[in-house]
């Protein structure tokens, strides 16, 4: 069902629906502030993320997949997985 369609809704907690994906089907998943998915390089290059590391690396320290499976049941799950992500001082204002 998820590939026959453009747009889907998942709808759950972020508890849910990231242990699923780093607890269970062991993907990778990466926590950037804003964004999500495959843009992560688009907007590197474009310099809406920290370019002060290199891409690799900014993409390694985005990655919450061990920091999920540590906060697996804690009340701060969220909070936790957020640690370690880098944070970009101030992002551009995105104008339609």
């Amino acid at each position: 069902m998820f590939k026959q369609y453009e747009l889907i809704y998942v709808v759950g907690d972020e508890r849910d629906i990231v242990r699923v994906r780093t607890n269970y089907r062991k993907e990778d998943v990466f926590l950037y502030h804003l964004l999500n998915g495959w843009i992560d390089r688009y907007f590197y290059d474009a310099g809406l993320l920290d370019t002060t590391l290199p891409f690799e690396e900014f993409r390694r320290q985005s990655r919450i997949n061990d920091a999920a499976l540590a906060a697996d049941g804690a009340p701060d799950f969220s909070e936790r997985i957020r640690a370690s992500v880098p944070v970009r001082a101030s992002l551009p204002v995105m104008r339609p």
